[in-house]
C-alpha cells in the first residue's frame, strides 16, 4: 500500500454545494484512476453516478 499523496486528489463541488455550506445532506463520491493513481472526490446532494465505471466498481459512496 502506498502513502496518500494530496496532490493527486481532485475535488469537484456539484452546485449548489459550496466549500462552506450547506454541510447537512451532502453526498460524497470517491473514484480513482488505476492508470494515474489520481483520486476524484465529488461533493453534492446526490452521488455522482456518471463518474462511476460500472465495470471497475472501485468507488466509495459516503453520506
Amino acid at each position: 500500500m502506498s502513502a496518500f499523496n494530496p496532490q493527486k486528489l481532485s475535488i469537484k463541488l456539484i452546485p449548489p454545494t459550496t466549500f462552506i455550506q450547506p454541510v447537512e445532506g451532502r453526498k460524497y463520491t470517491l473514484t480513482h484512476s488505476d492508470i494515474t493513481a489520481e483520486l476524484f472526490l465529488d461533493i453534492g446532494y446526490m452521488y455522482n453516478y456518471k463518474s462511476i465505471n460500472p465495470v471497475m466498481r472501485d468507488e466509495v459512496l459516503v453520506e
